[in-house]
C-alpha cells in the first residue's frame, strides 16, 4: 500500500511541475482540474502498461506450454 501513495506523490508532483513549465509558475495551483486529468491520464497509462505486461506473461506462458505438447 506505502506503494500505491509514493507514486501518487510522484504523479501529484509531476502534474504541478508539467502545467506550472507549460502555462507559468502557479498556474496548477490556480487550475486543480488539470492536475486531477494529468492524475487520470497517469494511472491510466499506468494501469494499461500493468495489463499488457500481464498478458504478455500469460501468453509467453501458453506459448511454453505448446511447445512442450510438441
Amino acid at each position: 500500500m506505502a506503494q500505491a501513495s509514493m507514486t501518487a506523490h510522484q504523479y501529484f508532483h509531476a502534474a504541478i511541475k508539467s502545467i506550472d513549465d507549460r502555462f507559468g509558475e502557479g498556474y496548477a495551483q490556480n487550475h486543480p482540474e488539470l492536475i486531477a486529468a494529468f492524475l487520470r491520464t497517469a494511472a491510466s497509462d499506468y494501469n494499461v502498461s500493468i495489463a499488457v505486461q500481464s498478458f504478455q506473461g500469460g501468453i509467453e506462458s501458453m506459448r511454453e506450454a505448446l511447445r512442450a505438447r510438441e
